[in-house]
């Protein structure tokens, strides 16, 4: 990008293709203030470059900043919004909730007869399942003309996310019976629809299929959905053992599900054995410290308590503020 500057520098006939390119080139290596200040000081600016600079806040988390500059673009420019700009604002709408945007775009979308494509149908279909609205997710991908592994599993994952576990398990076999294969992306919708419902013969039996039928490797969400599905329902010991066999490190959250399944059941023991975990793997995190001393108190060892809380003040971790014992168990969750 240095030398991208430079030659730009150099270069005496910068058109606004030029600036957008720079500008592309920021924002695809995550230097967005960088990509706003060019994006604020070129003369004259493109649908392109618009979209640009909005795609690049969203691919960088930064939907705010996104939602900020489709505003200006719809109420201060008289420019033609393109495919790209509105997917982009589209994924900023979910993120942020903004209903009243998202239902803006979707008007915009029809009156200018834009095609249900893949992409811009499977954004709609994510962001009315955030909103909680999964019956319009599901007019979006009736209406769309060609399906994708993509779209299929956004629709489970958005059923998932909404509790139709069951409905989510329906669309799966549908999709089997479209004759598209599924792809990770798919289990994690899948595996959460089953977490979700409760649906442990179910979840263990899809689990086993993605790797001995798919050949996919389970990833670390994977696993969570099954620790959690497992630890709800008291399968606590299992639940340690699949935990130690996964072929990566597992982070706090799988841990944290474990010790909430263990309080929610009793296994106070491993309780104390998966809180001392914990607090290796996320030592700021001071739900983990309350949870530990949780077990303790359940036990009547009241020295480990005053060990926990000792611990926290030495490491310095701050006990969230507003809570009193009675909600402590919480503390201990993912």
């Amino acid at each position: 990008m240095d030398l991208a500057d430079k030659v730009f520098a150099k270069y005496s006939n910068r058109n606004t293709m030029c600036w957008t390119s720079l500008i592309s080139g920021y924002c695809s290596h995550a230097l967005l203030d960088r990509a706003r200040e060019l994006f604020d000081e070129m003369p004259e600016k493109s649908d392109v470059s618009w979209s640009v600079m909005v795609v690049g806040y969203v691919q960088n988390e930064r939907h705010g900043e996104a939602m900020e500059l489709f505003l200006k673009v719809k109420f201060f420019t008289s420019m033609n919004l393109n495919r790209s700009l509105l997917v982009s604002a589209l994924r900023a709408c979910s993120t942020l909730g903004a209903f009243e945007e998202g239902r803006w775009i979707h008007s915009y979308i029809d009156s200018n007869q834009f095609e249900y494509g893949v992409e811009l149908g499977t954004a709609f279909l994510d962001f009315y399942a955030k909103c909680g609205l999964i019956l319009l997710s599901k007019e979006v991908f009736d209406k769309m003309p060609n399906t994708d592994v993509m779209t299929w599993s956004a629709m489970i994952a958005s059923l998932a996310l909404n509790g139709y576990s069951h409905s989510a398990i329906q669309f799966f076999l549908n999709m089997l019976r479209s004759k598209l294969k599924p792809n990770s992306i798919t289990f994690v919708g899948l595996l959460a629809a089953c977490n979700h419902g409760g649906l442990v013969d179910e979840g263990m039996t899809y689990f086993k299929d993605m790797v001995t039928v798919y050949k996919i490797s389970p990833s670390i969400e994977h696993y969570g959905c099954m620790v959690d599905l497992l630890s709800q329902a008291g399968q606590t010991k299992k639940v340690e053992e699949m935990i130690l066999s996964m072929p990566f490190e597992p982070d706090g959250a799988i841990w944290g599900s474990l010790l909430h399944g263990c309080f929610v059941h009793g296994d106070i023991e491993l309780a104390e054995r998966v809180g001392r975990v914990v607090l290796e793997v996320e030592p700021d995190h001071c739900g983990r410290y309350v949870g530990l001393a949780n077990a303790y108190a359940v036990m009547g060892r009241w020295e480990g308590v005053a060990k926990v809380r000792r611990e926290m003040e030495e490491r310095g971790v701050a006990m969230i503020a507003g809570w009193n014992y009675t909600n402590i168990c919480r503390l201990g969750m993912p």
